[in-house]
């Protein structure tokens, strides 16, 4: 670890030094920025990094102004640098601050936000238009899937699916799903990132999407608004 603190002519290192030495048991490295470097006799195992020509925006010295600023950006500067020599990269940030746009972004996976269980729309496959229409509206996800007695995905009808149906003027009480369904639906697996899913939703211009196991069985399902919620877009 390195810890930073700011100081304009060392008159607080004393008051730093007890901290720097606690900084030494964790084996941490305590760095000072200073603008007016005072000769210091006891400054073991402290790094001192000197700011020059930072003139107060003030008249007189009242306060520190500009000082603090040309620390503070000299501060991100040492910051980067340990980043790259550390190789730091965004799966570690992630890691860091998992609450944050791109800690979501790269630890949010699908089985984290999608609809299981008795959550999951789906019809079998020997069900009527109507059976699916009333799943859709049940479940409320805008799609139902269609499945086999052991729970294998064969189809997916869809909001749109459902535009184009009432198109063709179909009975809906006689007409079976597996008649109007879409084949082989786009879906995904469920240890995949959320942010693949917005991508292949993107891709092919959809706004759900079925998550199958590696045998193709049905294990949940989602929508953008899921993804939304999840905050990932």
């Amino acid at each position: 670890h390195c810890f930073g603190t700011l100081d304009f002519n060392g008159e607080n290192f004393r008051e730093q030094f007890p901290l720097g030495q606690r900084f030494d048991d964790r084996r941490a490295t305590l760095i000072e920025f200073i603008e007016l470097l005072q000769p210091v006799t006891d400054a073991h195992d402290l790094y001192f990094i000197e700011l020059t020509g930072a003139l107060f925006a003030v008249t007189g010295d009242e306060g520190p102004t500009t000082s603090t600023t040309a620390a503070l950006v000299l501060g991100d500067a040492l910051a980067m640098a340990l980043l790259d020599a550390k190789g730091f990269g965004e799966a570690d940030f992630a890691r860091s601050h998992p609450g944050g746009s791109l800690g979501r972004r790269l630890l949010t996976h699908v089985h984290d936000i999608m609809h299981t269980g008795t959550k999951i729309p789906a019809v079998a496959q020997n069900a009527m238009l109507s059976d699916a229409i009333l799943e859709m509206s049940r479940k409320g996800l805008g799609m139902t899937a269609i499945i086999d007695a052991t729970n294998h995905v064969l189809g997916i009808y869809t909001d749109g699916d459902l535009r184009r149906t009432l198109e063709k003027r179909l009975d809906f009480n006689s007409t079976p799903i597996s008649a109007v369904m879409s084949h082989n639906p786009r879906s995904i697996l469920p240890n995949a990132l959320a942010v693949e899913a917005v991508s292949l939703m993107e891709e092919r211009s959809i706004s759900q999407m079925l998550v199958v196991d590696a045998d193709n069985t049905l294990v949940g399902a989602l929508n953008m608004l899921d993804l939304l919620r999840a905050k990932v877009i």
